[in-house]
């Protein structure tokens, strides 16, 4: 059993068979949402950018690829860090633009 909650913002290890082992995503849905439901929603981490419109960059060679969202069971992901406040909110602000018209 998971001890440590997984929170919006972290940067997990997927390991699940329909997205890949070894894939890095972002998680975006709010820890009190990952610890009810045991699920995730993340965002997956491309190794290079192809200026997309939905990418986020992080760091210097990889972008969140805000418009490819996948659940998965909290026990399919590892947390190996955090990105920064300034990327989730880019990464939340391009999914909200995708999913709600203006």
């Amino acid at each position: 059993m998971r001890t440590t909650a997984i929170a919006q913002g972290d940067l997990v290890q997927v390991c699940s068979a329909e997205v890949g082992s070894g894939v890095r995503a972002v998680v975006i849905t709010p820890g009190a949402y990952n610890a009810r439901s045991r699920y995730v929603l993340v965002a997956l981490v491309a190794g290079k950018s192809h200026e997309h419109p939905f990418e986020v960059s992080v760091g210097t060679q990889n972008v969140v690829l805000a418009d490819y969202v996948y659940p998965l069971r909290t026990e399919q992901v590892q947390v190996v860090g955090r990105v920064q406040a300034a990327v989730l909110q880019d990464v939340l602000a391009k999914l909200e633009a995708l999913l709600f018209e203006r």
